[in-house]
């Protein structure tokens, strides 16, 4: 799937002293794969959540290349997500001082049989058609249930709330407790879609609504990198990293073959 996909990404630190996102492709991971995205968000503090996320993304990159996946399902991720947790438990047993170290996980693998998503936390994953939102995760956080409950109503009310960082599932050790992550399977991937993968430094900056302004405006990668971290840097008071995706019509033409 070579050169199927146009791809533009960036993981920053902004206004903290150091960066606990890791994106995946990134030039410190060497990998075989061409059409596995991946973006998380490290919790732990100094570097436990940065080895966290980094953990993540080497692992499940690991996973899917000794596993030669193909075409991923339900099962496959959580095959995956379970060798993870494994990781985190050898790396935990060895530096006990990291055991409440955990990542948010967002994953894309892009497939003959289409795009499987699967997140934890409050990192998010968007899929874009036409300028319009037509698939987003709904994130593992406290702030999320109090909105479902109805104590919250609005976006502002969320963003604005003490505990708007707090998530309730993460990658993390199984001693602690076992968690799957969300899974969705999207079969109908179509040209020129735009799947965006982010942490929660991006959604301090921008609302739902205002992404889909951004992405009904422009398709150009560049443009869209600009926009994101130029307002991430003056909005948004954590670290922010994100992947941006866009379907070609060579990969399309391959489904089709």
């Amino acid at each position: 799937m070579s050169n199927l996909f146009q791809t533009i990404s960036f993981s920053m630190k902004g206004k903290r002293d150091y960066n606990e996102d890791s994106i995946f492709p990134n030039e410190e991971i060497p990998t075989q794969l061409n059409n596995l995205f991946l973006v998380c968000d490290g919790v732990g503090g100094q570097s436990k959540g940065e080895i966290a996320s980094d953990l993540c993304c080497t692992q499940l990159n690991q996973f899917f290349t000794q596993q030669n996946v193909e075409v991923s399902n339900e099962l496959i991720i959580n095959e995956a997500i379970q060798f993870v947790e494994e990781k985190f438990n050898s790396y935990i047993e060895e530096n006990p001082e990291a055991g409440d170290m955990a990542s948010t996980i967002t994953l894309l693998h892009l497939h003959s049989g289409g795009a499987t998503l699967a997140h934890m936390g409050d990192s998010r994953i968007y899929l874009f058609r036409n300028g319009k939102i037509i698939f987003q995760t709904k994130d593992h956080s406290v702030v999320q249930d109090l909105f479902d409950a109805g104590v919250l109503e609005t976006e502002e009310q969320m963003a604005q709330h003490k505990d708007r960082n707090r998530i309730n599932r993460a990658m993390r050790s199984s001693s602690d407790k076992d968690y799957k992550a969300e899974i969705k399977i999207i079969s109908d991937v179509q040209e020129n879609d735009l799947f965006l993968l982010c942490t929660d430094g991006v959604l301090e900056a921008f609302s739902s609504e205002e992404l889909s302004e951004l992405f009904s405006q422009s398709i150009d990668l560049e443009e869209i990198k600009n926009k994101l971290t130029q307002k991430c840097a003056e909005k948004s008071s954590d670290n922010y990293s994100a992947y941006v995706v866009k379907i070609t019509p060579e990969y399309i033409q391959q489904l089709q073959s």
